[in-house]
């Protein structure tokens, strides 16, 4: 049996958390749309994630300099889904609409973050 890569691991990660986030999110409220931007944003965000930690593994230890900038980026992104978004709908659709915020702003915190390690880097981990 071949295992594989590290680059097909992280890229399969992100594709079964993008299918986990389609479904849960279509279980909830079958709005195919909304659906499989919730997936496709976590799953982006999940293998963004991994990817960016191997190619940067001390990132994580950086402490307060740069973690800062992290946390206000989800303080920011979960405040705007929850106080912003989620009192706009007495449906489901105020549970589901906070997630592709969420997920949205995940994906794009990680897209910054691989921009900043390629532009650093000569060769990439995909």
């Amino acid at each position: 049996m071949r295992v594989p890569s590290e680059p097909t691991a992280r890229r399969l990660v992100g594709i079964v958390v993008a299918t986990g986030g389609v479904a849960g999110t279509y279980a909830l409220d079958p709005a195919p749309t909304l659906a499989v931007f919730v997936g496709v944003s976590f799953g982006i965000g999940a293998w963004l994630t991994l990817r960016n930690y191997a190619i940067a593994p001390g990132l994580s230890d950086s402490g307060w300099r740069h973690g800062r900038w992290n946390g206000l980026a989800v303080g920011v992104t979960t405040a705007a889904a929850l106080v912003g978004v989620q009192p706009l709908f007495d449906s489901i659709r105020g549970l589901t609409l906070p997630f592709l915020v969420i997920g949205v702003g995940f994906a794009a915190v990680q897209c910054g973050v691989a921009s900043v390690l390629d532009t650093d880097a000569t060769d990439t981990a995909d």
